[in-house]
């Protein structure tokens, strides 16, 4: 298994309530139990398949070529009723998983705002370009985040840590952010030691530069003009943005809402974050990690 997917299906199962704790991957046991009772599988589709649980979103086309080329396949589908809301919330939690022989995997990560909450939302991007991170076997060449906080800060400075990001997994109304770190020979104690630290110091006033955050606010908004050049992305955000704001929304009310962040902004969104339940992830050689109400303590 893949360690980092692993951790990610651990975060959302231990990171929330409702919809959004259950996992992507169906338990053994559960696909046993779906094999012998095919019926269920079926009232699933028959639910689901429907006019108003489908999205189509076009770059493009207009609505009315749209409507002619999904007529002779899903004209025919019943209307059904929308899907309904599962009061999904982030609660913050604990998943252990011990891999003997995976090395020692961990994300440390807080509650953060929802998509629908556009400032927080728009700060928590460009939070995660400012950390930013990932594999030490790629550390340098244009783009490749040599200059993010987890690069600089803990990469750099660490040979036997592999891997460093900050990482966030963001729906309509809740979130979680944090750093997942990961390393063959360094203790699961001393990662998450370490990512505290690092949280911690996001967090501290003062801590941000003027430089950094400008360059994170450059590049994240570079990032997503550089993607909506392509038909297939751009269809995707019209699609995501009517689902979750009613509308789509004007790119100049993104770049405005980046272009007004600040330091003192930034690491208030930080330490508001860090004031919510942590949420704990481990899997691999992780019979050293200490409890979350330990890891907990140091935020307060």
């Amino acid at each position: 298994p893949n360690p980092h997917q692993q951790i990610i299906e651990g975060a959302h199962m231990a990171a929330f309530t409702g919809g959004l704790d259950k996992p992507l991957v169906a338990p053994r046991h559960q696909l046993d139990v779906l094999a012998k009772h095919p019926e269920i599988v079926a009232e699933f589709y028959q639910t689901n398949m429907c006019g108003k649980r489908i999205a189509f979103a076009a770059s493009g086309a207009s609505a009315g070529e749209m409507a002619r080329l999904l007529e002779p396949t899903l004209g025919a589908l019943p209307a059904g009723n929308p899907t309904p809301a599962d009061g999904s919330a982030y609660v913050g939690g604990e998943v252990k998983t011990n891999a003997v022989g995976m090395g020692a995997n961990v994300m440390l990560a807080f509650g953060c705002p929802g998509w629908r909450e556009v400032k927080g939302s728009v700060g928590v991007t460009v939070l995660n370009v400012l950390m930013g991170g990932g594999g030490s076997f790629s550390s340098g060449g244009p783009g490749k985040g040599m200059h993010s906080r987890l690069y600089k800060r803990v990469l750099q400075k660490n040979a036997s840590i592999v891997n460093c990001s900050f990482v966030n997994s963001m729906f309509n109304t809740t979130g979680f952010a944090g750093i997942l770190i990961s390393s063959g020979e360094t203790p699961a104690s001393h990662l998450v030691d370490i990512a505290s630290a690092e949280l911690l110091e996001l967090a501290k006033p003062g801590a941000l530069t003027e430089e950094e955050v400008a360059r994170a606010k450059a590049s994240a908004i570079s990032a997503v003009l550089f993607n909506l050049e392509s038909k297939s992305i751009a269809a995707e955000d019209i699609g995501r943005q009517v689902l979750t704001y009613g509308a789509k929304k004007d790119l100049k009310e993104y770049v405005d809402a980046v272009n007004a962040l600040t330091p003192k902004a930034l690491q208030e969104l930080a330490a508001s974050m860090m004031k919510s339940t942590p949420t704990l992830v481990s899997y691999g050689d992780v019979a050293d990690m200490p409890r979350l109400s330990m890891i907990e303590s140091r935020f307060k």
